[in-house]
């Protein structure tokens, strides 16, 4: 108590104190209401840390670590592919084996599917692809991914 009524006192005494004590928590305030992200871009960055797990595991090997493809076999990852969020869902989730054309190449390898990928993983994923090569910086929710696979499957019926 006393050390505070000190501090309190001399605060009074000495105004360049008392701009400084003022300062620093005014600079204290920022830094902390700048530095905390709100809940969406935390999670958003846990899809990317997850996504990237997610590649690296599942697109990788073909795609690329860097998403440049390989040569003459497999396509880069391509921002124009990346526009619509569905169709990508279902690539992920069941593959497709339609010709794929990227800067003029065409590649004809089917990519396979990854029926084991959860709604939230796939998410996750797409995420990632779309905030590293489409110029994205938000997230790609579960519920739109179930919607999307709904829908293929309602088609395929």
């Amino acid at each position: 108590m006393h050390s505070t009524f000190c501090t309190a006192r001399a605060a009074l005494l000495n105004p360049t104190f008392s701009k400084l004590c003022t300062l620093t928590f005014t600079l204290f305030t920022l830094y902390f209401l700048v530095g905390c992200q709100d809940r969406q871009a935390v999670k958003r960055d846990q899809y990317l840390a997850e996504g990237f797990g997610h590649y690296q595991t599942y697109c990788a090997n073909c795609h690329g670590k860097d998403g440049q493809g390989l040569v003459g076999l497999y396509p880069r990852i391509d921002a124009n592919y990346l526009k619509d969020k569905n169709k990508l869902a279902v690539w992920i989730k069941f593959g497709q084996n339609q010709p794929v054309t990227v800067e003029g190449k065409t590649y004809t390898r089917p990519m396979p599917g990854n029926a084991a990928l959860k709604e939230l993983e796939i998410a996750e994923l797409i995420t990632y692809v779309t905030n590293t090569w489409g110029n994205e910086t938000t997230l790609w929710p579960t519920d739109s991914v179930a919607a999307a696979l709904e829908a293929h499957r309602r088609l395929q019926q």
